[in-house]
């Protein structure tokens, strides 16, 4: 017999938890015994903390590297390194590095980003 496991991944918000569980419920009641179909919950997230500034920038550094490598692949017209290497450098000075809240709101965005990805990996 063949098997279905539907993975709920979710931040535990009420409104579309339940219509996600009346549907799950639904495509295993609906199976009626052509293949078994189980699901499973992940909703584990710890509170918002900002990343270390230092990783942080590491990972924008990353993005930018394997965004660059995506445009080479996909043939698409890139900057030459050394324009775009300026303009990589002024958007971390004002995302890390600026006075405003800015850089804390994305240093938590990234530390969230890491969580919402390490949920979906464990589903």
């Amino acid at each position: 017999m063949m098997s279905l496991l539907i993975a709920l991944i979710h931040n535990r918000n009420p409104d579309r938890l339940e219509m996600a569980r009346k549907a799950i419920r639904e495509i295993e009641r609906l199976s009626g015994g052509t293949f078994n179909a189980k699901s499973i919950e992940i909703c584990y997230q710890p509170k918002d903390s900002a990343l270390p500034k230092v990783q942080a920038i590491w990972k924008e550094y990353l993005f930018w590297r394997v965004q660059r490598q995506w445009s080479e692949y996909c043939l698409l017209d890139k900057q030459p390194f050394l324009l775009a290497w300026p303009h990589f450098l002024n958007h971390i000075r004002r995302h890390y590095y600026s006075g405003s809240i800015l850089p804390k709101k994305n240093q938590i965005k990234q530390s969230r980003d890491m969580f919402i990805a390490h949920k979906h990996i464990l589903a």
